[in-house]
Order: structure tokens, then C-alpha cells, then sequence
């Protein structure tokens, strides 16, 4: 088997051993490995190798900070779930005390438990925002 394929082969083959391993490493190689397959069709062993170090060093301090700051931002700012209720705002349906006297809050289609976080009674049909999430109620402010 020529050398050029079998780097190419071991390059893709890292590349989709990527997609079951986090940290992007295993790309990192794979992509040196394709990058010293066009070497490997010309030259010799020691010059393929030397290749691959480099390409593997310039992936690991270059490459793979760049391609993780990419994916740390993109994700950063998204809130999911319970936690992309918090700032939103809904309309008071039963009246909301503290702890002692829960009250229920309209959000979109839903109803909530909910307290007020400043403590007194919000009247129904204020409009409130969610400060926090404790379980399954919501600390609540009354919007001016």
C-alpha cells in the first residue's frame, strides 16, 4: 500500500473518531495527516514525518484555541430551558404574596407558581418579570 494512502486513510480515519471524543484533538492529527499525504506521494519517510510534527504543532497552538473559542461563543449567550425564563415578563392570575401566600403568573400558555421576590401582594393582571427560578416557582418583581 503507498504511504499517501495509508496517511489519508488514518487522517479520515481520526477525523470521524472526532465525532465520539471532545476537544478536538483527534481532528487536530487527523487534518495533519491529510495535509502530509501530498508529501508522502514525493518524499521520504523522515520528511513525513517531520510534516506531520509540524502540522500537528501549528493545529495544536493555532487551529484547536481558535475552533474552541468559536464553539465556546456560539453557545455562550444561549439560555435553554428553565433558565430562558428568567427576564421574561407575564401577567399576575392569582394574587402573589411571599412563601406563605404563592400566587400563579401567566407566562406565554403556561401557569406558574410564583412569589414575590420583594415581598407584598401583586394583584392580578400586574404584570410581573421572573428574577429567579427555585424548582417549580418563579420569583417574581412587579413591572412598573
Amino acid at each position: 500500500m503507498q504511504p499517501w494512502l495509508i496517511w489519508s486513510i488514518v487522517g479520515l480515519f481520526l477525523i470521524l473518531a472526532e465525532i465520539f471524543t471532545p476537544g478536538f484533538v483527534l481532528a487536530i492529527f487527523g487534518i495533519a495527516c491529510l495535509g502530509t499525504a501530498p508529501v508522502a506521494a514525493v518524499l521520504g519517510l523522515p520528511y513525513q514525518l517531520a510534516t506531520f510534527i509540524v502540522l500537528s504543532l501549528v493545529g495544536m497552538v493555532l487551529l484547536r484555541p481558535m475552533i474552541q473559542r468559536w464553539f465556546t461563543a456560539a453557545s455562550d449567550g444561549a439560555k435553554t430551558n428553565i433558565e430562558g425564563m428568567i427576564g421574561r415578563c407575564g401577567t399576575v392570575t392569582e394574587p402573589v404574596g411571599t412563601d406563605v401566600s404563592p400566587g400563579r403568573v401567566k407566562i406565554g400558555a403556561e401557569e406558574w407558581r410564583c412569589i414575590s421576590a420583594e415581598g407584598g401582594i401583586i394583584e392580578p393582571g400586574a404584570t410581573v418579570e421572573i428574577l429567579r427560578i427555585d424548582g417549580a416557582t418563579l420569583h417574581v418583581r412587579a413591572r412598573n
